[in-house]
């Protein structure tokens, strides 16, 4: 698929416009999620039809959140009476 999407403008904002044949694809976090730094400074993530406020990120070096998962579970499993 050589062909690019392009913007147009519209009175609601831009709005994309896909080259004929090809169906616009199904909204999913994936494709859909941003972040946005507000005036104040405050960082915003965007998923879909809702936002979060930012307040932490995982280091670059650290456990996966596969890891902290997995490790939740094991301590939920070791102390359960």
């Amino acid at each position: 698929m050589d062909e690019e999407l392009y913007y147009k403008d519209d009175i609601d904002g831009p709005e994309i416009v896909f080259p004929e044949g090809i169906d616009e694809p199904e909204p999913t976090p994936e494709n859909t999620s941003y972040y946005v730094r507000d005036l104040d400074g405050v960082l915003w993530f965007y998923c879909m039809n809702w936002r979060t406020r930012v307040r932490e990120f995982f280091p670059e070096k650290g456990p996966t959140i596969e890891e902290l998962i997995e490790d939740a579970v094991k301590f939920a499993a070791k102390n359960a009476k």
